[in-house]
């Protein structure tokens, strides 16, 4: 079982003319209210993947059908508070007829501590991203990892330098991130990461001492695929992979997606290998994909046999 501890937002969307600008009283010609945040998101991806998850966070009472939704995706929601003292999480997203858009955010309940201890000895998988009290995530890392679990981190967004030299790290199973956060995070450990390559910011960033305890680091390049190194029985494998090219209308759902899809692989894998890692990284890309070619960030993310259907048209085995 995985558990997923994080945001959950809920998302308002305003089709306006144009941006508002100060002092500008503007009619919306359409407004749509969406569910999101990178926890919901994530434990989302893990479910219509196929896994048994979790997800622990805090609403308010405005957000209630939130968890209804979640329930109609099989995300347990046993562990999703509600607390009166604010609002839930929002975004208050404006959206112009030239696709221009401003996004305020409040943090609402997701900035509340959680304080109920979680039940850790229950999950196999912990994934994790920012959204959320940060000094929560880091305790219940390592919680989780003084409790056996393998551990997930997606830190968007990037939490400050400070944060980053002071995390947890020897407490993180798979760190998974991409190109510009792989820059920020360099930065933030004293390295000048200018002109450096993909694989040379994988490489400072295995041999650093904070984060070369890592069992594997993924840095996602977008339509480029990805590169890694995984540590399996003590020896790291690199891996440089392509996407599926495909066309692309929203890259908004692609990031939650992969942190979803490859948990879920992890969690399914029997014996951890240099193949079956790569079809575990090849897995997660195609869904990926398809996620891209669908508008939003939740109702993106594909069900596990639209996964295997697009895989197996490219020739590539599903462990799902």
């Amino acid at each position: 079982m995985a558990l997923v501890f994080g945001s959950i937002n809920v998302d308002e969307f305003f089709s306006v003319p144009h941006i508002v600008r100060p002092g500008e009283t503007l009619a919306s010609t359409k407004i749509t209210k969406k569910a999101g945040g990178k926890g919901a998101n994530q434990a989302v991806a893990l479910a219509k993947a196929s896994a048994v998850v979790s997800l622990a966070g805090q609403i308010g009472e405005d957000g209630e059908w939130i968890r209804t939704l979640l329930h109609s995706f099989n995300v347990d929601t046993s562990l999703l508070k509600t607390n009166n003292s604010l609002p839930s999480g929002r975004a208050t997203i404006q959206i112009s007829s030239e696709g221009e858009n401003s996004i305020v955010l409040f943090g609402g309940t997701n900035m509340l501590s959680y304080s109920d201890a979680l039940p850790l000895s229950k999950y196999q998988f912990l994934l994790l991203q920012e959204e959320i009290v940060h000094s929560e995530t880091t305790s219940t890392l390592i919680d989780a990892h003084s409790q056996g679990l393998k551990t997930l981190y997606n830190p968007s967004p990037m939490p400050n330098a400070t944060q980053l030299r002071n995390f947890p790290w020897s407490s993180l199973s798979y760190l998974i991130i991409n190109a510009g956060e792989a820059a920020d995070l360099l930065k933030a450990f004293g390295e000048d990461p200018t002109s450096l390559s993909s694989a040379e910011l994988l490489d400072k960033l295995m041999s650093n001492p904070s984060t070369g305890s890592l069992e594997g680091l993924i840095i996602t390049l977008g339509e480029n695929g990805l590169i890694a190194r995984i540590k399996i029985e003590g020896i790291q494998t690199n891996y440089e992979l392509p996407t599926i090219k495909v066309n692309a209308i929203d890259s908004t759902g692609a990031g939650d997606t992969f942190a979803g899809y490859f948990t879920a692989c992890r969690m399914k894998m029997q014996t951890v290998d240099t193949s079956t890692m790569e079809l575990a990284l090849r897995n997660a890309m195609g869904a990926a994909a398809l996620a891209v070619t669908k508008s939003g960030a939740m109702e993106a993310i594909p069900e596990v046999n639209e996964v295997r259907d697009f895989l197996a048209h490219n020739d590539i085995n599903c462990i799902l």
